[in-house]
């Protein structure tokens, strides 16, 4: 923001926040239902597969993109069209990415493996039908057997893990993280591929944490002087600077996808710029398996503990694989009309409180602050809104301040402060400015009696607030009590949301 600033005064922005825990399914639903801001944002695109001509604007005819890798732009082509532009790019992990990290070792990563994963997504063919993906199959059991693959990380928390691996007594870390400092480790640490039985098929894992496009409705007649700000922006994104600035990540977290960057010499990933140079890389398979990324991955994780087979994990990629073309069977309910953040932090603090027996709820919903050039947001809120389309885990947990696995919080507190807290907001860093808000949820006809005390569902709670409300886990798992609340409803609207 502050570099469009410094050429463009003129030019007015608005963050919309996200830090939720399903950041590819909120913003297809925005793409899905036409609800997108000017500038969209996306991590995941499959050019060729999904057709955008409607959506976005084609950017190919603009001289900002003549700043772009032709190789990246080639990425990213639609039969000669550019509706999104990749950004930023890292090397990722987790359950479902690791079983198809491994693979891309072997067969999965050829011109046939990539043939067949277009033929299994179009439900043409699977892994029992492929004798080349049976066999392929086989390198997780290699992978295993020699240790590489095991339960000794902590699946839900990539910092643990990362502190299990800064102690020293371990060889290497499959995870997210890259981040090692000073202050964690004195050893050093390098990425290492993905490796393949004999090395020469070894593999870095591209994945593209952020693609950026135009809204096509800025083509409209009325939009000509927020089209030409829109296009301005994208000539700052378009830069070193720019592509840096849009990520809370400092500059040797990313590779940018433009010919005048290079990689700092400091950067964790200048070590394998040779390897990266001479095509060691494949992409991350992730764009159209949405629907089987969570129940293929808690297997694959199963598995990494010896719980399980490779031919186990097999039978669920097969077995799954019906969701898709059609996912109606894990459809909870169909939402009628956008329902915005507030009535959905009013529907998850009816959800929680229900479940944990709790007197009414004090949820927070999430803004954008930015401290010390750094951008600081609300990852213990609701997210975003719900749109009107049939609503699926991934919807929910785009909303949820839950996510997938998260558990509901309560406190116990006084009305009087109760009624304080709904007032000033949740207060997460502690300095009584950057505010989050809260939405007080209670029953209908409810009235609060300011030194009675009460338990509260509280989503997002200080530091001080858990010591003063003596904050407890109850151990329930907010997704499955908000899935079980929609499946009453065939259709939902912001109207049925309401605690009788």
């Amino acid at each position: 923001m502050d570099l469009v600033k410094e050429k463009y005064l003129e030019i007015n922005l608005e963050v919309i926040p996200y830090s939720g825990n399903n950041y590819s399914s909120y913003v297809s639903s925005k793409l899905e239902t036409g609800d997108m801001p000017d500038i969209y944002s996306t991590k995941a695109y499959a050019p060729r597969q999904m057709d955008l001509s409607d959506k976005l604007i084609d950017m190919s005819g603009y001289d900002f993109l003549g700043n772009y890798s032709e190789t990246r732009l080639h990425d990213v082509a639609d039969n000669g069209a550019i509706y999104l532009l990749l950004c930023q790019i890292q090397y990722p992990g987790y359950g479902f990415q690791y079983l198809c990290n491994i693979l891309d070792t072997d067969f999965l990563n050829t011109i046939n493996g990539r043939y067949w994963q277009n033929d299994f997504l179009q439900g043409n063919k699977n892994i029992s039908n492929s004798p080349e993906m049976r066999k392929s199959m086989n390198t997780l059991d290699k992978w295993r057997d020699i240790g590489m693959l095991n339960g000794d990380g902590d699946e839900k928390n990539d910092y643990n893990t990362k502190m299990i691996m800064a102690e020293g007594n371990t060889l290497f870390l499959l995870g997210t993280v890259n981040n090692f400092s000073g202050t964690d480790t004195e050893d050093e640490f390098d990425f290492m591929p993905f490796l393949s039985e004999d090395g020469s098929s070894n593999a870095y894992i591209a994945n593209v944490t952020k693609y950026i496009g135009l809204n096509k409705k800025l083509e409209e007649n009325g939009n000509e002087q927020k089209l030409e700000d829109a296009l301005h922006v994208m000539e700052i994104i378009s830069t070193v600077d720019g592509m840096c600035s849009l990520s809370a990540a400092e500059q040797s977290d990313v590779l940018i996808p433009l010919k005048d960057f290079e990689i700092p010499e400091d950067s964790a990933y200048k070590s394998m710029e040779d390897a990266l140079n001479e095509g060691y890389v494949a992409p991350l398979i992730y764009d159209g398996w949405e629907d089987l990324s969570a129940g293929v991955g808690e297997k694959m994780l199963s598995f990494m503990k010896g719980e399980c087979s490779a031919s186990d994990v097999a039978a669920e990629i097969d077995a799954e694989q019906n969701l898709l073309q059609d996912n109606s069977e894990r459809v909870y309910t169909t939402v009628t009309e956008k329902i915005e953040k507030t009535d959905c932090a009013k529907l998850v603090g009816i959800c929680f409180a229900k479940a944990a027996d709790a007197d009414l709820a004090l949820v927070s919903t999430n803004k954008w602050y930015t401290m010390e050039g750094d951008t600081a947001m609300n990852t213990k809120g609701v997210q975003c809104p719900l749109y009107a389309i049939p609503i699926t885990e991934q919807e929910i947990t785009a909303m949820l301040p839950t996510g997938w696995t998260g558990t509901i919080q309560t406190a116990t507190l006084t009305g009087a402060r109760i009624e304080e807290l709904a007032e000033t907001g949740f207060d997460k860093f502690g300095d009584g400015e950057h505010l989050f808000p809260y939405t007080l949820v209670t029953p209908d006809n409810f009235t609060i009696e300011k030194d009675k005390t009460y338990t509260v569902v509280i989503c997002g709670a200080s530091d001080a607030v858990q010591e003063e409300g003596n904050i407890q886990d109850t151990g329930i798992v907010g997704l499955t009590v908000c899935e079980e609340y929609l499946s009453q409803f065939d259709t939902f609207s912001a109207s049925d949301i309401v605690w009788e």
